[in-house]
């Protein structure tokens, strides 16, 4: 079955182009043309997910199957670029924004790509104490220096 690629609601990631990607992930209105085995190489739910034999009426687009993720579209899409773009999600020192740390620990966690959810803690660390002597209290004095 494939899917009206004149759908106006449906918009493609400029961030991700692979025009000769196998595979059309779909997050809210979001479209990604990825690589399927890249995917499933750096993600074991990704790589289960694509082992299942589609039916044959499964949903296609531009003869690629169509796997929808029921996740916000924006997380998908810093998510999916820091898996495909090495240079997108860096580790830290390299700064990057909490919101794209906080979505690539959200769904490395849920699709089990270790490296990124690693990577996305270490950021995590970089944001928050996790010593008691680094905490500040509300007059932004160290705890230390009481």
């Amino acid at each position: 079955m494939d899917v009206d690629q004149s759908t106006d609601a449906l918009t493609r990631v400029p961030e991700l182009p692979f025009p000769d990607g196998n595979l059309i992930i779909q997050a809210g209105s979001r479209l990604f043309r990825v690589y399927g085995g890249f995917l499933a190489a750096r993600s074991p739910i990704f790589q289960g997910m694509l082992s299942l034999s589609q039916p044959a009426d499964a949903e296609t687009m531009e003869g690629c199957p169509v796997v929808k993720l029921p996740d916000d579209a924006e997380d998908v899409t810093v998510f999916l670029r820091a898996i495909f773009d090495s240079s997108f999600f860096e580790n830290y020192p390299v700064k990057t924004d909490l919101c794209t740390v906080v979505s690539i620990l959200r769904l490395s966690n849920k699709y089990a790509v270790e490296y990124l959810r690693r990577r996305a803690l270490v950021h995590m660390e970089s944001y928050f104490s996790t010593t008691l002597v680094d905490f500040r209290d509300n007059k932004g004095s160290l705890i230390r220096d009481l």
